[in-house]
């Protein structure tokens, strides 16, 4: 990939590349895995049960 980027864009990728290392952003990643997958509970039955309202279009009259 690196090689088809031009240089502006290399030089680019590579800071933002190194801002994510500098903020620790792989832990953050894993600490937010390691939370999902500890969590029995589904995203959609969670949401469900703290009274997430979701909007049906086709529920709608004309």
């Amino acid at each position: 990939m690196l090689h088809t980027l031009h240089e502006t864009k290399h030089d680019i990728l590579l800071a933002h590349e190194r801002a994510r290392l500098a903020a620790h952003h792989y832990a953050c990643v894993a600490l937010a895995q390691l939370g999902a997958a500890a969590d029995p509970v589904p995203l959609e039955r969670s949401s469900a049960q703290v009274g997430v309202v979701r909007f049906d279009p086709g529920s709608m009259s004309a």
